[in-house]
């Protein structure tokens, strides 16, 4: 089951966020201390691994490991101050359109390292 934006400042839910928590194929949160086990999401159901809920690889491109389909980080968005805006790695918050050129630009990074 999909996490509730009413759900995201309670109990289970800390308030260090891995990206993933953003993502609109979060189906759910695992722990939030240590190596993050039993966060699952549409692309890794049967867990997320820790190289992409850490944020050392960031899910804009199809990964090899485990992954469901071409499913990648989609983030929800939410209405700010500056207009929509969406949460990035980092814990940054950028608008739709910052977000697209990011995302652009590190779709070009990924690829480039693995012509390596």
């Amino acid at each position: 089951m999909p996490v509730k934006k009413s759900d995201m400042n309670v109990g289970k839910y800390s308030c260090y966020r891995p990206y993933c928590f953003y993502c609109k194929h979060l189906l759910d949160v695992g722990e939030q201390e240590g190596i993050y086990t039993g966060w699952t999401c549409k692309a890794f159901p049967t867990g997320i691994p820790f190289p992409v809920i850490n944020g050392n690889v960031p899910h804009v491109i199809a990964q090899d490991m485990l992954q469901e389909g071409e499913i990648v980080y989609d983030p929800k968005v939410i209405p700010g101050g500056r207009g929509d805006e969406v949460s990035v790695w980092g814990g940054s918050w950028v608008t739709v359109k910052e977000w697209e050129e990011i995302r652009d630009q590190e779709i070009a990074r990924q690829k480039s390292l693995l012509k390596k």
